[in-house]
């Protein structure tokens, strides 16, 4: 029997979201963020809109390239403009 992956969440999207706004924040194309964490670009795509999670392992490889502590990802405000703090459950 294979394992169900459970769908996307709100706090996918933001975690998403604030993953873009890091990239972006630091001037890095979709390309080469890719190329440096090790997926494909529309994973990066998936992974910043939110369609699809992001496994842990990408989570660190992305910190990274990124420069920030892991937990950073999850922060809204690691970048100027972002919105509140986000809610982990």
């Amino acid at each position: 029997m294979g394992r169900s992956v459970p769908e996307p969440e709100s706090r996918d999207q933001d975690l998403g979201r604030c993953l873009q706004r890091l990239r972006q924040a630091r001037n890095i194309t979709l390309a080469t963020f890719a190329r440096r964490v090790g997926v494909s670009c529309a994973d990066v795509q998936s992974y910043e809109d939110g369609t699809c999670r992001i496994p842990v392992r990408v989570l660190r490889r992305a910190a990274e390239v990124l420069e920030v502590h892991p937990i950073d990802l999850f922060r809204a405000d690691a970048v100027p403009d972002a919105e509140p703090h986000l809610t982990l459950h």
